[in-house]
């Protein structure tokens, strides 16, 4: 496949679990290793790095969850309710 796909994300090779995965800034997507401890609870998941006009967009789907967690001001962020438009447990 080739790399010229016009700015498609491309799949890339497995992330080793010593890599810090807040430090990548090429786009695509990153299939993480359990046991990463730069990722939420260190789990397997895929990380996504997408190219914005001011800087790169990381976020992490774990494994077997549809939470999305993205990477801001130097954290990791979990949806809440309100992110998501749903009604807080109560």
């Amino acid at each position: 496949m080739s790399e010229n796909n016009y700015g498609a994300l491309m799949l890339k090779s497995a992330l080793d679990i010593s890599v810090d995965v807040t430090k990548i800034t090429s786009p695509g997507i990153y299939p993480v290793i359990h046991g990463n401890t730069s990722v939420p609870d260190a789990s397997s998941g895929l990380l996504k790095v997408s190219l914005t006009p001011s800087k790169p967009q990381i976020t992490f789907q774990k494994e077997n969850s549809s939470v999305i967690y993205s990477f801001v001001n130097g954290n990791w962020e979990k949806p809440t309710a309100t992110d998501v438009d749903a009604l807080a447990k109560s």
